[in-house]
């Protein structure tokens, strides 16, 4: 009989686990790629995320998913004369496609523009919005002759395409597009960069012919001075560059002000206010603005500086939104002070790791990591006082995949993946300090129990530990391999150290450490409920080299398989346990989400049911054990309500 009373609370617990929907409080700010709105109604406008393409009737108050599934979206372009017709490149880096809708988003179709498949460029004539260009590139590999690069032009909004890259050198060497615009004031001339420093390009004819020059000429970005018709501003995305004869010629200009420029693209957008010739540029630190042609410039106001990847104008209601890689702002024109984040709901970045506080439920951190290119990341870290509901930005451009711990006193212990400097975020503060260098770091574990004591592990086996909130450092018994994770137990001084190369044990605060197994440890948890019960997810070559959860019952000294995933290849990020049930057990997995044993792992629920992808990156679990937070792959922080409605049957 008691077996059967324990199946049925076991059943009803994991049923009203499952039960329970996800939901999401952010944390928002992912990156925007790009930003565009009509001229007829400024108001009406479009964001191309990782997520998607959303939209906004309302100069940003409010926005609408409008991707119907397209991601992520890159380039985003809307016909001037009509707000409902737009144009979106969509897709990953190598095979991306461009499409189009005439319903505002509610339906997009793919448009027929043959081989090209690294889009980066939809420029739309103005005079004539018939008239599209869309530019492709070669990649990030030497590919002059492989098909997917190139330039082409429609003269029916996109219906049909013709080729406009008459700028081949052979017949094999195609053009690799990597910049492609346009003279607002006379459409027909175009400028283009390309790939392997060849060219830059020119075009008079609207794309018909091309000539290459040696010459800088504005190949991103040109904007027309408002009172004086002849004179245009523009950048090749290095410079300044001014033409006061139509565009015909163009000169360099100071830039004095602006960031450090490099042999790298720094300048990601170029635009003017519509109202005064004072003209904008978007940088990796920040909005710039000029009022002397570019020869000196000054931050607009109090601009996040982090990079930014539009800019737009709205002179209708008087404001500047800029696209960043921290989400969207607007700010009032010509004051461009406050700079306010608009609530756009696509929060576009993978969770590296979430810590919550041991003694208060309802807060809870988490560091983000923001990809908004090939080789550029960055880094921010939230924090959230009423459980996951709302987010608040605590650190930013800096902390890139940083590992998080919270202590007994309720301050945040960070550290950056592979940095050499640990921080602190004393509790109820947003004041960060960094405490003491080591070697490369890749787990912080503070105690949960006792404050101010804190371990740090290295890349190289090193393990340092304070007791007295950074004070004063101790070395510990170097383990020798690199270390994974720490964990430790909440009742005691007993350390683990999950390495490449097995758990190591130490009993003693970290002052020797004793080698209880020789698997490939990745995540380690230890039952705060009952701490001699640890999970390990592990590749165990002698087993199996898929990694696999295991169970030890006695502090490590031996473990048990539970039942495998049924996942093709697991690769299991973070191990959970329930706080008040030493059997009950999370898993997050990175391509399939999050599992749930309820009896050790003897048995194993996706219950990621409601998520909006399917693949886990962080996880943890609030001291009251009653809320599960989970970060989801590009798409933020979401949790899920650990309801328990055990009862005893029979009484």
């Amino acid at each position: 009989m008691k077996t059967l009373l324990l199946a049925l609370s076991l059943a009803l617990l994991a049923h009203s686990l499952n039960a329970a929907p996800w939901t999401t409080g952010g944390p928002r700010g992912g990156v925007i790629y790009s930003l565009d709105h009509s001229a007829s109604n400024p108001r009406v406008v479009y964001a191309a995320t990782v997520r998607g393409v959303f939209r906004s009737d309302d100069n940003g108050d409010t926005w609408r998913d409008a991707s119907g599934g397209l991601k992520p979206a890159t380039v985003v372009a809307v016909d001037p004369v009509d707000p409902n017709i737009a144009y979106l490149v969509a897709g990953a880096t190598e095979s991306r496609s461009a499409y189009r809708t005439t319903n505002g988003g509610a339906r997009w179709t793919k448009m027929a523009t043959g081989s090209l498949t690294r889009m980066n460029t939809i420029l739309i004539d103005p005079r004539d919005p018939k008239t599209l260009y869309i530019s492709s590139s070669c990649g990030n590999y030497f590919e002059p002759i492989v098909e997917g690069a190139g330039l082409l032009r429609s003269s029916d909004g996109g219906l049909t395409w013709r080729d406009a890259s008459s700028m081949r050198l052979t017949a094999l060497w195609g053009i690799c597009v990597t910049n492609l615009s346009l003279d607002p004031a006379n459409p027909s001339h175009l400028f283009a960069r390309s790939d392997l420093g060849i060219g830059p390009w020119e075009s008079f004819d609207g794309a018909t012919t091309w000539t290459r020059t040696t010459a800088l000429v504005p190949t991103s970005d040109v904007v027309i001075d408002p009172y004086q018709p002849s004179v245009r501003y523009g950048t090749n995305g290095s410079v300044v560059l001014r033409s006061d004869d139509d565009g015909a010629h163009w000169t360099q200009q100071p830039a004095s002000g602006l960031p450090t420029l490099n042999y790298t693209q720094t300048l990601w957008d170029f635009s003017l206010d519509p109202v005064t010739p004072r003209i904008f540029s978007a940088t990796d630190a920040g909005l710039f603005r000029s009022g002397d042609g570019g020869r000196s410039w000054i931050p607009a106001g109090d601009v996040p500086r982090i990079r930014i990847n539009s800019v737009l104008f709205n002179a209708i209601d008087s404001t500047v939104m800029i696209g960043t890689t921290q989400g969207v702002f607007r700010a009032p024109s010509p004051a461009f002070t406050p700079w306010t984040p608009l609530d756009v709901p696509e929060s576009g970045f993978t969770v590296a790791q979430i810590a919550a506080d041991p003694k208060q439920s309802s807060i809870v951190y988490a560091s983000a990591v923001d990809e908004f290119s090939a080789t550029q990341t960055q880094g921010r870290i939230f924090r959230s006082v009423d459980n996951g509901a709302t987010w608040q930005q605590i650190a930013d451009r800096v902390f890139k995949s940083a590992r998080l711990s919270v202590d007994a006193s309720g301050d945040l212990w960070f550290a950056e993946l592979s940095s050499e400097a640990v921080g602190r975020v004393r509790a109820g503060t947003n004041e960060l300090k960094f405490i003491t260098q080591f070697s490369p770091i890749s787990s912080v574990a503070a105690h949960p129990s006792v404050p101010g004591l804190v371990y740090v592990g290295s890349t190289n086996g090193r393990i340092a530990r304070t007791s007295n909130a950074g004070e004063v450092w101790a070395a510990c018994q170097s383990v020798q391999a690199v270390i994974e994770e720490l964990a430790l137990d909440p009742s005691s001084d007993t350390v683990y150290a999950a390495t490449l190369a097995g758990v190591y044990r130490s009993t003693n605060g970290c002052g020797t450490f004793e080698r209880l197994d020789r698997a490939e440890v990745h995540a380690i948890a230890v039952a705060p409920s009952n701490p001699s019960t640890l999970y390990r997810a592990a590749r165990d070559t002698s087993v199996s080299n898929d990694m696999l959860v295991w169970r030890s019952l006695d502090g490590g000294t031996t473990w048990t398989q539970t039942t495998p995933l049924p996942v093709a290849n697991p690769n299991v990020m973070k191990i959970v346990v329930d706080p008040r049930n030493a059997g009950h057990v999370w898993l997050a997995e990175l391509a399939t989400g999050v599992w749930e044993s309820a009896n050790g792992g003897a048995t194993w629920t996706n219950v990621s049911d409601g998520l909006p992808v399917f693949g886990a990156t962080a996880l943890a679990i609030d001291s009251a054990g009653t809320t599960l937070h989970a970060g989801v792959t590009q798409n933020g922080v979401w949790e899920l309500r650990v309801h328990r409605r055990v009862r005893a049957v029979g009484h």
